[in-house]
């Protein structure tokens, strides 16, 4: 006859089974078993490189900043587009942004951690909006995203604490995108940029 291992008590038992735990440490230092509220729904990679802005949002200083930088590219290919075919991509990539912003929240187990970036490239994409792509346009669409995504005015900061998941992490990032747009505007109005 084998020897019989006592059972563990019936709690220990489905914590560790469950397959939707994950074994981590939490902020107090405190190691143990802890579950996983929602289940990524998209492939894990993918969501993390887009996330990330392809991996700028790693960067250890500054990770919003490197991926604004990381959307210039994008504007400047989506700047040959009529403004429509524009607006309407753009949209795209924000509820796309929303979508992989909220998934990427859930594998990485931080609420809008700072290595996602997608938001900042849908927010510089609202600012360009309208905007010629010359090096001075660029350069000041850039400052002001920048300004208005560090500074939050209202209702970025509302619209960030008020909304859940990915519509929360991208909403403050559009509506600094706005507020830059309307600067910029206002600057190559009276700039003759």
């Amino acid at each position: 006859m084998k020897p019989v291992a006592p059972e563990k008590p019936q709690e220990q038992r489905d914590e560790r089974r469950d397959a939707k735990s994950f074994k981590a440490v939490d902020r107090t230092g405190k190691r143990g078993y802890y579950s996983a509220k929602k289940r990524c729904l998209l492939n894990e990679r993918f969501v993390k490189v887009t996330a990330t802005g392809f991996g700028s949002g790693y960067a250890p200083f500054m990770p919003g900043t490197v991926g604004t930088l990381i959307a210039v590219p994008l504007y400047l290919m989506f700047s040959f587009l009529s403004w429509p075919l524009y607006l309407l991509s753009a949209l795209a990539f924000a509820c796309l942004a929303c979508i992989i912003s909220g998934e990427a929240e859930t594998i990485f187990h931080e609420k809008d951690a700072p290595r996602i970036v997608i938001d900042e490239m849908a927010g510089f994409l609202c600012t360009m909006f309208l905007v010629t792509p010359t090096a001075a346009h660029v350069l000041w669409g850039f400052i002001f995203f920048r300004f208005f995504d560090i500074v939050k005015p209202f209702p970025a900061r509302t619209i960030q604490d008020r909304l859940s998941g990915g519509y929360g992490i991208v909403g403050d990032d559009l509506v600094a995108g706005i507020y830059g747009s309307a600067a910029l505007a206002v600057l190559m109005k009276f700039w003759d940029l």
